[in-house]
């Protein structure tokens, strides 16, 4: 949270909207003990406190959320918004973009996924960006991929699939776009994953369709 307390420190206010990558739990936590040390903000019992878990935020949730926004304070402080998500739809999304555009004065939105990746390009434009992810080797499950035997990659997909991980499913694919990227000749594989990566955020993607193709086709 060093950006978040050092932004506060320097400016005495932080920014409208932030997308927060890494384990929702660690993130979580370290956010919660900003508001309250920090922001003085309460995380329990306050009315201006909106805190919510999904598996994908879709466009209702997207609603919901910019309905409450636009109401007025009821303690007349800050409006904290916070969301943890494993994915959001691309109409949840769109219906964000104007909300995180111009939110409501006083209000601060926090998006908690386990990678930025998964946010469009269009609404992370709009919010500060601050990654949690473990550093080192992020690309290690992509390169054991990419050197798999095709039984070995279903196994790898395998709980991916079963536990209908979108996040997960987006984090490999793109560790596997970066490491072909980085390797001539591998257009026509790239191309794949790329159409692959492109349904990832629809309502309802056939993880197991798109998987299982990725790990039969690639070289």
């Amino acid at each position: 949270m060093k950006i978040l307390i050092d932004t506060y420190k320097n400016t005495g206010d932080i920014h409208h909207a932030y997308v927060l990558e890494g384990q929702a739990e660690n993130i979580r936590d370290e956010l919660f003990d900003f508001f309250k040390k920090h922001l003085k903000v309460s995380v329990t019992g306050n009315p201006d406190f909106w805190h919510s878990q999904y598996d994908t935020f879709a466009v209702d949730d997207a609603r919901a959320l910019r309905e409450a926004q636009a109401n007025k304070s009821l303690a007349g402080g800050r409006k904290i918004f916070v969301i943890e998500t494993r994915g959001m739809t691309v109409e949840a999304q769109n219906s964000l973009l104007k909300v995180l555009e111009e939110p409501t004065a006083g209000t601060h939105i926090f998006i908690i996924i386990p990678s930025a990746e998964i946010i469009l390009p269009t609404l992370r434009s709009r919010a500060n960006v601050v990654s949690y992810r473990e550093k080192g080797d992020e690309n290690h499950e992509a390169k054991t991929f990419l050197k798999a035997t095709i039984p070995e990659r279903l196994e790898m997909v395998s709980d991916i699939i079963e536990e209908k991980d979108k996040a997960g499913a987006a984090v490999l694919l793109d560790g596997l776009i970066y490491e072909l990227h980085a390797k001539p000749g591998n257009e026509k594989a790239l191309k794949e994953i790329l159409n692959s990566r492109m349904y990832i955020n629809d309502r309802s993607p056939s993880l197991k369709l798109l998987l299982e193709h990725i790990a039969c086709v690639l070289p």
